[in-house]
């Protein structure tokens, strides 16, 4: 029969690059866009329009990316916790009963 493990490392690892990832998409979010000075005023309105909606979804996108980063993270201490049960509830050795004696 194969062991059970978990890797909460390797999951935590993966969590924390993705935890940058969500970083880099909060800043994106926040980053002022310089209007230009040499276009019209409707160009300058429909620029900023545009840049306000992908701001607006890179925040959203980072807050859904976090929660996710979050969810790994429960996951990886579940398993933990489940290998360790079930290793635990698994290992008969020297716990059996002798029968006829």
């Amino acid at each position: 029969m194969s062991q059970l493990k978990s890797n909460i490392g390797r999951a935590h690892q993966v969590a924390t690059s993705m935890g940058h990832a969500t970083d880099a998409m909060r800043q994106s979010g926040l980053k002022q866009v310089q209007q230009a000075n040499r276009t019209s005023v409707k160009v300058n309105q429909d620029a900023k329009q545009s840049s306000d909606k992908v701001k607006h979804l890179m925040m959203q996108l980072g807050k859904s990316f976090g929660r996710d980063v979050a969810h790994i993270r429960s996951v990886a201490q579940e398993f933990e916790r489940m290998d360790h049960e079930v290793g635990n509830g698994l290992d008969f050795s020297g716990t059996a009963p002798r029968i006829g004696k």
